[in-house]
């Protein structure tokens, strides 16, 4: 088969969908004012108990990145399935709103390319810019 007809038979296809699971990690800061003759163990349970009680207000928060932690390739039976389980709140969508919410981006051309080069030049596959720079230990 030619080039140009393994790629317009190629187009006919369907897109493959990839549910991709990750952890996203933040980094909140809180302060709160403590009495000045407070002992250490009290300004330690002061500080956890306020903020895992939600009594101390967030005053910062950076965002530390995601890490993926699984990826699968679904059908999109299997993708509506597996949104209802997730979404148990939106079950009453239609199966196109459904289908509406995934990124309508394909991966092809050059950033298929470019993921590759990535993938045989560092070993990852992951964006260069979203590699967080390592700490220098001290």
């Amino acid at each position: 088969m030619s080039k140009k007809k393994s790629q317009e038979a190629a187009s006919n296809v369907a897109p493959k969908i990839v549910w991709v699971d990750a952890i996203s990690v933040h980094k909140m800061s809180y302060a709160v004012r403590v009495p000045q003759n407070a002992t250490v163990e009290e300004i330690e349970c002061i500080a956890k108990m306020g903020v895992e009680e939600g009594s101390i207000a967030e005053i910062a928060q950076e965002h530390l990145g995601e890490s993926v932690v699984s990826t699968c390739v679904l059908t999109e039976e299997a993708y509506v399935e597996r949104f209802d389980r997730c979404n148990d709140y939106l079950k009453s969508w239609t199966r196109e709103q459904k289908l509406g919410q995934i990124d309508r981006r394909e991966v092809g051309g050059d950033e298929m390319q470019r993921l590759l080069d990535d993938l045989a030049m560092n070993g990852t596959s992951e964006p260069k810019a979203s590699k967080k720079k390592k700490k220098k230990s001290k």
